[in-house]
């Protein structure tokens, strides 16, 4: 596969997110309008419908500055096996030429950036694909210490979130370092949980000494 990483192996040291996620700004939900606080409800509900257990980000590249490709490529191959993994020349082609090139031209009034991809690029790239394969997608992404959000929500029952994660976000069109996302396993999500426990009742009898 082209330019596909190994994730992490030791499952403790990866960085591990819980089944509730991590929004472009941190907001309180009360100053939200009704129909913003609906699409955000929706993007928690989704996260938590596709990582149960927890999720957890995986080594990306940032080979050529496109870590967004290679994080569609990586959550594509672990969220959908049903679909074949794109390459990443493939996934560059869909996010250079065509219908999204035409589209980012229009919206962006500018060419086509592929070292800096914002979130509406990403997610264009994404649907075009999953067009192609004959198979609904929109693009969810985990930002760093805030809320999920849906790009482009389709807003029906047969569309599957691809969940992507990005570090150090400063707003859509300013993004940090794109990653590929997995879910955790029950066995993976036990494992954190007992070694979460073995540390409480080590500091607890520490405690008491």
């Amino acid at each position: 596969m082209d330019g596909y990483e190994d994730e992490i192996q030791d499952d403790l040291e990866d960085e591990d997110l819980p089944g509730t996620g991590q929004s472009l700004t941190v907001t309180n939900q009360t100053t939200l309008t009704p129909a913003a606080k609906e699409q955000a409800e929706l993007a928690q509900a989704l996260f938590k419908s596709a990582f149960p257990n927890g999720s957890v980000i995986l080594k990306t590249s940032a080979s050529r500055f496109e870590c967004a490709l290679y994080a569609l490529q990586i959550s594509i191959q672990h969220q959908v096996p049903s679909l074949e993994t794109p390459s990443i020349s493939e996934l560059r082609e869909i996010a250079t030429t065509g219908c999204v090139a035409q589209r980012f031209r229009q919206f962006e009034g500018r060419e086509v950036d592929v070292n800096n991809f914002n979130a509406a690029h990403i997610a264009a790239t994404l649907e075009e694909y999953a067009r192609i394969q004959e198979c609904p997608l929109q693009l969810g992404i985990c930002l760093e210490d805030r809320e999920p959000f849906v790009q482009h929500a389709a807003g029906n029952n047969d569309t599957q979130t691809l969940w992507i994660y990005n570090g150090n976000a400063q707003s859509t069109t300013t993004m940090g370092h794109y990653s590929g996302m997995k879910a955790k396993t029950n066995r993976q999500s036990l494992r954190i949980t007992s070694h979460e426990s073995l540390t409480l009742n080590l500091l607890n009898s520490v405690g008491r000494s």
